[in-house]
């Protein structure tokens, strides 16, 4: 459990692919969303995200062999954003949570880790998806 309560659980391995990215770090990641966040991205409703919208990044080490493919190598960590504007007031309605390594050790040794560490970026970066980086434009095709 991460220090503002987030549990760590595999279900969201069961969800939606919402978006891929690469970092400058070589790193690879996998953003999945259970069924509120992607329904609020098909209604592309991001301002505000609706309670219960929880996304997943898992970040894996990138290798790419001598063609240019590339695969996950070794596992970083699952990154979670728990959506409850009432509980999370101070990270604008999101709560974060950090879980590293094959040990799945949470990061941050109290709450405020996610006010100094998370949402700053988060608020600087992605104000306009409603504090969420990696947003596909829709996941509905027809619209």
């Amino acid at each position: 459990m991460s220090p503002n309560g987030i549990v760590y659980s595999d279900a969201f391995k069961s969800w939606k692919v919402i978006s891929m990215s690469t970092l400058y770090d070589k790193s690879m990641r996998v953003i999945y969303g259970n069924d509120i966040a992607v329904k609020a991205i098909g209604d592309e409703q991001f301002q505000p995200w609706p309670d219960g919208a929880v996304v997943v990044k898992a970040v894996w080490e990138q290798i790419e062999n001598q063609y240019g493919e590339v695969r996950p190598g070794k596992f970083i960590n699952a990154q979670f954003m728990v959506k409850d504007a009432a509980k999370y007031k101070d990270t604008e309605g999101w709560g974060f949570a950090k879980f590293n390594g094959d040990n799945l050790t949470p990061t941050g040794k109290n709450a405020q880790f996610a006010v100094t560490s998370c949402i700053s970026c988060h608020r600087q970066l992605a104000k306009p998806t409603g504090f969420l980086f990696n947003v596909p434009l829709a996941l509905n095709p027809a619209k």
